[in-house]
């Protein structure tokens, strides 16, 4: 009779765990769906630190005060938007669902890789049928 008590023990990431890879694709979905639907918000923010980095200082040389980029980012924070970012859209997901799923296996990373990526698919189809 064989003694299954000696063999070697793969790494517990090795394993194979259907619900974490379940809830690491859901987790992977939410994430890359709050990125692609941040979008708008990540660039009207990226646009506006270009804008207090690069534009407000010739503004500056050339005589013109105009608020400081302290005072903008506590207007930009209270008026009300309909561009939200990424990391808010992230923060409104974990209030609604709870925190993410963090992948426990090598299979879950996997699966949270694909999950990220799934929700770009359409965009990407639409922009290879421009061409």
């Amino acid at each position: 009779m064989a003694d299954y008590n000696n063999l070697p023990v793969l790494g517990e990431r090795s394993r194979w765990d259907f619900p974490d890879v379940a809830r690491s694709f859901g987790s992977g979905l939410v994430s890359g769906g709050s990125m692609l639907l941040g979008l708008p918000g990540d660039l009207k923010q990226m646009i506006a630190t270009a804008h207090d980095q690069y534009i407000r200082p010739i503004e500056q040389r050339l005589g013109y005060q105009g608020p400081s980029p302290e005072t903008m980012q506590q207007v930009y924070a209270q008026a009300p938007s309909l561009t939200p970012s990424g990391p808010q859209l992230m923060r409104l997901a974990q209030a609604l669902a709870g925190p993410p799923h963090e992948p426990q296996t090598e299979a879950g990373d996997l699966a949270f890789n694909v999950g990220q990526k799934v929700p770009g698919i359409p965009l990407f189809l639409a922009m290879r049928g421009l061409r």
